[in-house]
């Protein structure tokens, strides 16, 4: 029987952890212990004695229930290790979490597919684009549509630069789509300005942007780690939409590292249209599980269902 143990925060030893999810098979930058110290309000873990599997408990607290949650610009967590994570495994992982922690809704990664059937899940779609090819041929994938907003953009004279200030692009953001999105708060904010900035020092992430006559009107932020540049953020003005900047932007990311053994990961969309930009550059879908499994007291439980108000996310 796998032996795992629980780990607060403070007794976990990093050098240890972020070996294994370097060396793990289905290793991601989210899971590496300087990122959940960035994204996350709180993180303990789940792992073996010999940290050869490891498990990352991402948790808030409100009325004095923890739960756990998926913290925003990580996608997928879940179980780590540079062995195979078997359905008996990740089972034995997923009932080990302790039972104060009263609600679980977070996404595992896109190896973890098989879970216990207390817990409910539902699937969410992410596209991923190998770029070992030339950029010529990568390109022959393009669609119609993707293809002539390319030409648009250039048409428009957009022209791109590189290592864009973050608080720009954000600002961006905020002042456009993120008008619509009410789980990105201030603090939200923050936490992405603090880690594109983390990345771009330690030379881990870049940005780029696409200008229309002196004017910044689209900005992207990639973050690369063993062979994968994770397509994290974007920022669209309404003008850069108008002169379909974005596909020019990802154009030239495209461009760039053609050729190279790298995957752009798109990190997905179950929005269609979404979707569509980036199917559009020839990617493929993958998916990857959302679990959920509720044990909050139930006079907590009405008040959820009933005002909608007591948000755990």
């Amino acid at each position: 029987m796998m032996d795992i143990v629980y780990l607060d925060n403070s007794s976990i030893d990093r050098i240890k952890w972020d070996e294994c999810v370097n060396n793990a098979y289905n290793g991601n930058i989210y899971a590496c212990s300087w990122y959940l110290d960035i994204v996350c309000d709180n993180w303990s873990a789940l792992l073996t004695k010999d940290y050869s599997y490891v498990f990352p408990l991402t948790w808030r607290k409100k009325a004095n229930i923890r739960y756990l949650y998926q913290p925003p610009f990580a996608q997928q967590l879940g179980v780590f290790s540079r062995n195979i994570v078997s359905k008996d495994i990740l089972d034995a992982f997923l009932n080990a979490i302790p039972e104060d922690f009263k609600l679980v809704e977070i996404n595992l990664n896109k190896f973890n597919k098989e879970i216990p059937d207390n817990f409910s899940k539902l699937e969410n779609a992410t596209y991923e684009l190998d770029l070992i090819s030339t950029y010529d041929e990568i390109k022959k994938d393009y669609s119609e549509n993707t293809s002539r907003n390319i030409k648009k953009a250039l048409k428009n004279d957009i022209f791109l630069t590189k290592d864009v200030m973050p608080e720009t692009m954000i600002s961006i953001f905020k002042n456009n789509r993120g008008r619509a999105i009410e789980t990105l708060k201030n603090n939200e904010y923050n936490v992405l300005l603090k880690l594109i900035s983390y990345c771009k020092i330690n030379n881990c992430g870049e940005t780029w942007g696409a200008y229309n006559n002196n004017e910044l009107c689209a900005a992207a932020f990639f973050i690369e780690f063993k062979g994968k540049a994770i397509f994290l953020f974007s920022a669209l003005s309404d003008e850069g939409r108008r002169l379909s900047a974005m596909f020019l932007i990802v154009d030239n990311f495209i461009k760039i590292n053609a050729g190279k053994p790298l995957v752009l990961d798109f990190e997905g969309s179950n929005n269609e249209k979404i979707a569509h930009f980036y199917k559009g550059f020839g990617s493929k879908k993958y998916s990857y599980i959302h679990i959920n499994s509720n044990k909050l007291p139930y006079l907590v439980n009405l008040f959820r269902v009933f005002y909608k108000r007591l948000k755990f996310n």
